[in-house]
């Protein structure tokens, strides 16, 4: 499903078009290098993004990892309601001036020019 999903293509797609003999190349190059792993990935970036913005309250890594920090999941309502808190945050800043659309900045949020 891996290769599938990381050529961009259905496993009927690729049933039909891929021979037996380049499956194999295909296992032997992940054997030697395996595909990325798109949470960690997206985690990484997460992470870092956290990092930039609150320091070593970011937490860490795994905590950016879905199904690999080892935390109680969050329900949807525990979800939401850290969404809705985090907006908040980012329409108090921009009302103090200290985000995008803040002081110096056009109804769209973009700094204003000349």
């Amino acid at each position: 499903m891996r290769l599938a999903r990381t050529l961009g293509r259905t496993l009927a797609e690729l049933e039909a078009s891929m021979g037996a003999d380049e499956f194999a190349l295909w296992r032997l190059l992940e054997a030697e290098d395996p595909l990325p792993d798109p949470h960690l990935s997206a985690g990484l970036v997460a992470y870092t993004v956290a990092r930039s913005i609150g320091g070593a309250k970011a937490g860490r890594l795994e905590d950016y990892i879905p199904g690999r920090s080892g935390g109680a999941r969050q329900s949807p309502a525990e979800v939401a309601a850290l969404a809705r808190a985090w907006l908040a945050g980012l329409a108090g800043r921009r009302r103090n001036g200290r985000g995008p659309g803040g002081a110096g900045a056009g109804a769209d949020g973009a700094a204003g020019g000349g």
